[in-house]
């Protein structure tokens, strides 16, 4: 394999990869933003004393 073909190989698997990494990331931020959300709406009372306590 010449140099360059090498070189455009490892920049393409290289952009696949932080893309699949890109979406896992997204994925696990927003499935934790949906259940800070139901815990939240959950316990409302739990959330708004520990809010005047601190």
């Amino acid at each position: 394999m010449d140099p360059l073909t090498s070189l455009v190989l490892t920049l393409t698997l290289c952009a696949i990869g932080f893309y699949v990494l890109y979406w896992i990331v997204r994925k696990a931020v927003a499935h934790g933003i949906r259940d800070a959300r139901v815990t939240r709406a959950a316990k409302p009372e739990d959330t708004a004393r520990t809010a005047h306590q601190r």
